[in-house]
C-alpha cells in the first residue's frame, strides 16, 4: 500500500478472505472460512449490476474435522455470485466428506470440483482453509510441546524457507524428538 494514501487510486477489485476454528464440545473441529469479492465500479453481472461495496462473492465453507484432519461434515453457502446458476454447485461439495487435509487434497479437489464441476472461487477458497486446518492441529499439538510435532516433520522439511533440512526451526523439533 502507497504511504501517501491521498494519492491511492480507489481500488478496481478486492478480495477478503476470513478463516477461523474452533473446538466443538465432541472434540472435532470446525472450520468457517468466507470470502468475499467486491468491484470499485458498478459491475454489470449475469445477474444484475453489483454496485460498489456490494459483494460480487460471498461464499461461505464449513467443515467439521477430526484429530486426523479427516472431514466429517461439509457444508457450501454462496450469499452473493454474479449469476443466479452459481448456486448450483453447493450441494456437489458435500462430496468432501472423507477427504483429509493434507498432502493430496489439493488434487482430489480439482478431480472432484475442476472446471464446470465446481465453483472456481470456492476451489480457491479451500486450499486456504487446508491450511487453516493444518495451522489449527499444528498449534493444538504445539501447546503440548515441540515433541507432540513429530508427525510433522515429513510434511513440512523442506516446504519453505524456514523449515529446510538444514534450518533452525526444523533442528530443533528433530533434536527435541530425539533427545
Amino acid at each position: 500500500m502507497m504511504d501517501n494514501q491521498a494519492m491511492a487510486p480507489a481500488y478496481a477489485h478486492r478480495r477478503t478472505i476470513d478463516c477461523q476454528t474452533v473446538e466443538r464440545e465432541d472434540g472435532m473441529w470446525q472450520l468457517e472460512a468466507t470470502l468475499y469479492d467486491f468491484k470499485g465500479a458498478p459491475f454489470h453481472a449475469a445477474k444484475g449490476t453489483v454496485m460498489p461495496g456490494e459483494a460480487l462473492h460471498h461464499i461461505q465453507l464449513t467443515l467439521v474435522f477430526d484429530k486426523n484432519l479427516k472431514i466429517h461434515e461439509a457444508q457450501t453457502r454462496l450469499f452473493s455470485g454474479p449469476s443466479h446458476e452459481c448456486h448450483h454447485v453447493d450441494t456437489s461439495y458435500a462430496a468432501l466428506v472423507g477427504l483429509t487435509l493434507g498432502p493430496g487434497f489439493n488434487r482430489k479437489v480439482q478431480e472432484r470440483f475442476g472446471g464446470a464441476l465446481g465453483c472456481t472461487h470456492m476451489n480457491e477458497l479451500l486450499p486456504v482453509a487446508a491450511t487453516v486446518a493444518i495451522q489449527t492441529d499444528f498449534g493444538k499439538r504445539g501447546e503440548a510441546g515441540i515433541t507432540a510435532l513429530a508427525p510433522y516433520v515429513p510434511l513440512i522439511e523442506n516446504q519453505c524457507h524456514t523449515w529446510r533440512s538444514d534450518g533452525s526451526a526444523l533442528q530443533a523439533i528433530k533434536k527435541a524428538i530425539q533427545d
